[in-house]
């Protein structure tokens, strides 16, 4: 049986087969050259795409477990394990109140036990938001500016989705809260941190989440939600009649109180029934929104407006009497996008 020899491209490397195919050589003409110089090129581009790639899911990954972590540190607010003893039959007949400022502190951390373990870690911890039933269970913290926690996990770490804090000009002290709070926050693709407040735009997911909850380091809190509006807080509409730079409303006198409610109405995706009046106390939640311009800079934004349950008030929401704004006051620029004065038409 006659043995068959290896011809020279059987014995070709893999190492020479990549110089063939990507090296230019003398042997090659133009054509051949240019094609390889592409070739190169394009490799590069897919690899560096790949480094990026890992380096973002790296630290998307490293941010949630940062996240998640943070979370474990503060006690469940399920309110369930309050009601114990109605389940033997026991009844107060009364309302379960909510924590208010200025209750029992720890002496040792100045904080409400809860919060202890999180202040612990990091003193700029002011609070804890979240929207039962979602993926946003997280702390907040305030910085010195709206800047630094943007990309700054609770750890202090370089992360691009940073955690949730509270506007730097707000005010939280065992005796007194601002009566505006605006907390921001990024936007999860899966559904973290931020991103269930964009689900508000559908109405029927407001009917199955009326309520927030937002403790503080000083007190326990649930928030009956009035509203949901889209922005352009683009600086240079100073000009421009419909900027309305919500987070700017933070310690509001009467006045401002009025105006800020009405304007909420007007440009919110639905009416919830729930009545607010001076006094109350509000939060906003705000996060980048990209129905508009999908861009990491877009300046557009989603604020989710709410009012805290009241001493002794019930947190049940009648969502009965919510209803669809069908007259809502949309951006001109998402208008122009989708040709329609508002997403109900």
């Amino acid at each position: 049986m006659q043995e068959n020899k290896p011809t020279n491209e059987q014995k070709k490397s893999v190492g020479q087969w990549f110089c063939d195919i990507f090296v230019p050589n003398k042997n090659d003409d133009k054509r051949q050259r240019m094609g390889k110089i592409i070739a190169i090129c394009v490799a590069v581009l897919v690899i560096a795409a790949i480094v990026i790639g890992c380096v973002v899911i790296n630290k998307y990954a490293v941010g949630s477990n940062n996240a998640e972590s943070a979370a474990n540190l503060y006690p469940s607010s399920d309110k369930s394990s309050l009601a114990e003893g109605s389940s033997s039959g026991e009844s107060s007949g009364e309302e379960e109140d909510e924590e208010e400022p200025g209750g029992d502190l720890d002496p040792e951390t100045g904080v409400i036990p809860s919060f202890n373990e999180l202040y612990k870690q990091n003193e700029d911890v002011v609070g804890f938001i979240k929207i039962d039933g979602t993926k946003l269970n997280l702390p907040v913290v305030q910085g010195s500016d709206n800047a630094y926690y943007l990309d700054h996990t609770l750890d202090h770490k370089s992360n691009p989705f940073g955690v949730p804090f509270a506007d730097y000009r707000a005010t939280f002290s065992p005796v007194i809260q601002s009566n505006n709070i605006t907390v921001y926050g990024h936007s999860g693709k899966d559904g973290s941190y931020f991103a269930p407040v964009k689900e508000y735009k559908n109405f029927d997911f407001y009917k199955e989440h009326p309520v927030i909850t937002f403790d503080t380091i000083y007190g326990q809190g649930q928030y009956k939600v009035i509203g949901l509006m889209m922005l352009n807080t683009d600086i240079n509409m100073d000009s421009n009649p419909e900027l309305f730079n919500f987070h700017d409303y933070v310690d509001m006198d009467p006045a401002q109180f009025e105006y800020y409610i009405k304007t909420v109405s007007e440009r919110s995706y639905f009416h919830t029934g729930v009545d607010v009046k001076y006094g109350d106390q509000l939060l906003a939640l705000s996060t980048c929104d990209t129905e508009v311009e999908n861009s990491n800079s877009t300046p557009f934004r989603m604020a989710l407006i709410a009012r805290k349950v009241r001493p002794g008030e019930s947190e049940e929401v009648d969502v009965s009497k919510a209803s669809i704004n069908k007259n809502v006051e949309m951006p001109k620029e998402w208008v122009k996008k989708y040709k329609k004065q508002t997403p109900f038409e």
